[in-house]
């Protein structure tokens, strides 16, 4: 038997993985700034640490989300990664000129993680 979930709880799940996306992105941007300053090339290190961020944000807040909904995975994945995409567009305003790729490959990856956080099969 299935467990029924409030409309209110599935929103703060999703903000909850959206968060610990944004947490991920940060985690990603950190490092890249670490070996940017280490190795004091900043301007060839900037947008690749965008674009890896926008991914591993939006495969770990879709994965996430969906797996602890344990259906629905584009959808519950999307918006996941929709809250993810806010924390990774202030860093691709400024390394990008205002692009907004990385915000579509964040909620691209965050569908591609929720597919994945479903179809997995727990032990």
């Amino acid at each position: 038997m299935e467990k029924k979930i409030s409309p209110l709880g599935a929103i703060l799940r999703v903000v909850i993985c959206g968060a610990v996306g944004a947490l991920a992105a940060t985690v990603c941007l950190l490092c890249g700034a670490w070996i940017a300053v280490s190795k004091g090339s900043y301007g060839a290190v900037e947008t690749v640490v965008v674009y890896v961020s926008a991914v591993v944000s939006g495969l770990a807040a879709g994965f996430l989300a969906a797996r602890t909904a344990g259906k629905n995975g584009i959808l519950n994945g999307g918006a996941a990664a929709l809250l993810s995409a806010l924390t990774v567009s202030i860093p691709s305003a400024f390394s990008t000129g205002g692009n907004i790729i990385p915000s579509l490959i964040c909620f691209v990856c965050g569908m591609c993680g929720g597919i994945a956080g479903v179809n997995l099969r727990r032990k």
